[in-house]
């Protein structure tokens, strides 16, 4: 019902709403009656919160053209002169003459040339400038956002979290992508980069942020592509080799990209626990040393621009990986005053492949109004194979079980979006989305001794529909921007030979949002955000797949894992470039990592678990600053949160200092430097007690022949990374810490050949779930 709805709202809209007057904004741009050739010109919308255009300066002009009536921002930047802004009123066709100021000064016979801020602020958003600044010397983005405030990288890389905000959502511009495709993206190809804490309805309810990727385009006809090669000196060496090359002749466009790595990731953990009522003391370290992870990443899509603003495209992306390693785990059981050491080896092979097509069509009936419709198919297969023993007291290792586990996940979505730009600068979007998802988890343990086979196959089954409408616009001084979301989700799982389903939902949620910005002059306004959200756990969490650590203790995937809602209203002030906010968030049903016991087994589990709620209060200050050739960005957040659960021990809440602080120092074009830090101090969560932690990064970059960027990266400088955790939660006492394999030295190499001219690749990801599939 709620499609058809929709369906019917769009027909109507589509048919009924009026067309709008085009102008043109032209300028030249110049310093001491000279032309400047080189720089970027910036539209943007009046709040500075969306960019309508971008374009680059060809021989010190620029043209804007087919534009709708309203006010804008207007931005030029340029190396070597101070950043021009000016706001404009389009009612008629504009034709600036716009004088540049130079910004460069001595030092030592070196001359030192200012460069555009790498990252600012505005309405609590984080905005990191790529082109022009030393993030541009990058070799992939990956390793870019991990030196981004409040970003943290997993060890695997193949997912991106945000303090304090959990999972975050990766766009192209208005395209949704995944992590694999994100990898995809040449550094080249990035203009600048908004990290949105407080996304609008037009986002999926799926996570409480947003990082999006503005692209940047060159000048010119033909062949445009680079090569990198980066050397990585963790516990064990790295290698990273990749390559795109994008191909233009007039509405033509084809992109393609591969890359191959030679992983060797590093991994550990462990804990001591007590269950009480069953007056066990038990505790395990396991290691995962020497992998041996070869990787292939391969990409690739076509792009037809059918007239200036229509455009049909198709993209496709794939990445293929061998795991070989060995998991060692050293384990000591007591249980009635007998104590029993285990050392456990299990002999892992591990294949997995991702690979995700998407087909896009966008209508523009002009300026004002556009629909965009997709699909896409995307596919996931894990195969783990394990050779499991056991050394009982110091006996010799004897072969206790195999496993053999094998994961898939189809998904297939459908996604249309359309929206209309009226003259008195308000704004309809409207949307509806669909995707049906099927994971299925077959395994097969055999036991030695005595020995048995026993099989599971679990399957589980989800179909998401979705629909938004979203209303923005400017009322004097005000401006707001309100909508809702939409979701219907119906999920089954259960074991095949089980004629009871372990998991049956079926529910409708709202997800509201709503932002109301007041300028109270051009220095200073105030931004009022709510915003209702839902985060789901990805599907090889709520799989019925498991890791065999010990003879006490399995790592295992919670069917029943339910998804986390959560509510958060913030208030933030920007003063010129600094920016102060603070917020407020109420979470149901958060999942942590957890143990548990079975007496009929007499086996623990580490699992991911749900408790009642989590609320916190987060109070954060950006305050970035410049001077000559000296960039620095410092974030302090002063937190409190507490998770409560009726089944856990909860200790008093304690208030913590997160403090992120960049600092860059651009001593000529060709090189520069950076040094970045970033930690938070111990504290408690309720449930949960957290050690304190930081890290020290530190890079040189030089340019040589115009074309190669060498780059030297120190990583976690200080080895410093464990991340401790205590918790008293189902009568089980644990003490748990993680390593990190962050300490690191790395070489990067990248080499850029050709130009192509007003690329305008555009592809956008209609799955909603890519991010659910690692």
């Amino acid at each position: 019902m709620l499609r058809k709805e929709i369906t019917i709202l769009l027909i109507i809209m589509c048919n009924t709403l009026l067309a709008q007057d085009r102008y043109s904004v032209k300028g030249l741009v110049s310093s001491q009656n000279e032309l400047v050739d080189i720089g970027d010109v910036l539209l943007l919308s009046f709040n500075e919160e969306k960019l309508i255009e971008y374009i680059e300066i060809e021989k010190g002009s620029f043209n804007f053209t087919d534009l709708i009536k309203g006010t804008y921002v207007l931005k030029v930047s340029c190396l070597g002169f101070k950043e021009f802004k000016k706001v404009i009123t389009l009612d008629m066709d504009l034709n600036l003459n716009i004088e540049l100021t130079e910004r460069t000064t001595a030092l030592d016979e070196v001359e030192i040339t200012a460069s555009k801020k790498p990252i600012e602020n505005s309405n609590g958003n984080i905005i990191v400038n790529v082109a022009n600044t030393i993030f541009s010397s990058e070799s992939n983005p990956i390793d870019l956002l991990s030196k981004l405030p409040k970003i943290q990288i997993s060890s695997d890389r193949e997912s991106i979290n945000i303090i304090g905000k959990g999972t975050a959502l990766i766009y192209l511009g208005n395209q949704k992508i995944s992590f694999q495709e994100l990898e995809n993206i040449t550094i080249d190809d990035i203009q600048f980069i908004e990290i949105i804490n407080n996304p609008s309805s037009k986002y999926e309810a799926e996570g409480r942020s947003v990082i999006l990727v503005h692209s940047k385009f060159s000048n010119k006809n033909g062949i445009k592509g680079t090569v990198s090669e980066t050397a990585s000196f963790r516990k064990n060496y790295n290698n990273f080799l990749g390559g795109n090359i994008s191909y233009k002749q007039n509405k033509f466009e084809l992109k393609f990209n591969a890359a191959f790595n030679d992983l060797h990731p590093w991994e550990s953990n462990g804990s001591d626990y007590t269950i009480i009522n069953e007056n066990i003391e038990s505790s395990y370290v396991v290691e995962a040393d020497d992998t041996k992870r070869p990787q292939f990443i391969f990409g690739g899509g076509i792009y037809y621009q059918i007239n200036k603003d229509d455009y049909f495209s198709l993209s496709s992306t794939l990445r293929s990986q061998n795991d070989e390693f060995l998991i060692k785990t050293n384990s000591n059981n007591k249980k009635n005053n007998i104590e029993d050491h285990v050392f456990t080896l299990t002999d892992n092979d591990d294949f997995r492949f991702y690979s995700s097509t998407n087909l896009n069509y966008n209508k523009s009936f002009n300026k004002t109004r556009n629909l965009f419709m997709g699909g896409q198919y995307s596919y996931y297969n894990k195969e783990l194979g394990s050779d499991i023993g056991n050394s009982l007291n110091g006996s010799e290792i004897i072969s206790d079980q195999k496993r053999l586990q094998d994961f898939k996940v189809n998904v297939i979505s459908l996604k249309a979006d359309f929206e209309n730009e009226f003259t008195n600068k308000l704004k309809l979007e409207i949307g509806a989305s669909m995707s049906v998802t099927n994971a299925k988890t077959n395994a097969q343990i055999s036991m030695v001794s005595p020995s048995s086979d026993f099989t599971t196959n679990y399957d589980y089954k989800e179909k998401n529909y979705a629909g938004y409408s979203q209303l923005s616009g400017k009322l004097g001084k005000f401006f707001y921007t309100s909508g809702v979301r939409a979701e219907i989700m119906d999920g089954k799982g259960g074991f095949l030979n089980n004629s009871t389903l372990l998991v049956d939902r079926n529910n409708l949620k709202l997800f509201p949002k709503a932002m109301l910005t007041f300028a109270i002059d051009s220095t200073q306004k105030v931004t009022l955000n709510y915003a209702k959200s839902i985060s789901r756990p990805i599907f090889t969490t709520i799989s019925s797949s498991s890791t065999y650590l010990s003879p006490f203790l399995d790592w295992k995937g919670n069917v029943e894992l339910k998804p986390t809602i959560t509510n958060e209203i913030s208030l933030n002030y920007d003063f010129k470039t600094y920016s102060i906010s603070a917020s407020y968030y109420l979470k149901e049903n958060p999942a942590f990592y957890n143990i548990t016991y079975n007496n009929v087994s007499e086996t623990s589990t580490m699992s991911s678990s749900n408790f009642e709620n989590e609320e916190g209060f987060v109070l954060e200050l950006v305050v970035p600053l410049k001077y000559k050739f000296w960039n620095s960005t410092t974030v302090i957040d002063l937190t409190s949160k507490k998770v409560n659960d009726k089944n856990a021990i909860e200790f008093k809440a304690s208030p913590y200092l997160y403090i992120y602080s960049n600092h860059q120092f651009k001593i000529d074009n060709t090189f520069s430097a950076s040094l970045n830090g970033w930690g938070y101090t111990k504290h408690n969560e309720g449930i949960y007690k957290r050690n304190g932690v930081f890290a020290v990064n530190a890079s040189l970059t030089k340019k040589f022949f115009k074309k190669l960027d060498a780059t030297l990266s120190f990583n976690d400088i200080f080895n410093s990374l464990r991340f401790k955790e205590s918790y008293n939660v189902n009568s089980i006492i644990a003490n748990t810490i993680f390593y990190s394999d962050r300490n690191e030295v790395s070489i990067s190499l990248k080499y850029a050949f050709g130009k192509l001219k007003k690329s305008v690749f555009k592809n956008k990801d209609v799955d909603d779930n890519l991010n659910r599939i690692n």
